[in-house]
């Protein structure tokens, strides 16, 4: 989120959903270092997954905790 929108964050903060603001925050606080070790864990995570990916069409689960705004 801080790569990708993180130069928008002074400027539209206001309107940005607050879990995006943490987000874009977070990223801007971590070194390279520890963005690697995430990359590390997601790396295992993603072997660990690929063998259901191997036998499923297809895999749904939800990926956001909060309901989407109606306001946009």
């Amino acid at each position: 989120m801080a790569a990708n929108f993180g130069q928008h964050l002074e400027q539209f903060e206001p309107e940005m959903h607050p879990t995006v603001v943490q987000a874009i925050k977070r990223g801007k606080a971590i070194s390279a270092v520890e963005f690697r070790n995430f990359e590390v864990i997601f790396t295992r995570a993603w072997h660990k997954l690929s063998p259901i990916l191997t036998r499923c069409d297809a895999l749904i689960c939800p990926t956001e905790s909060i309901l989407a705004s109606s306001g946009l």
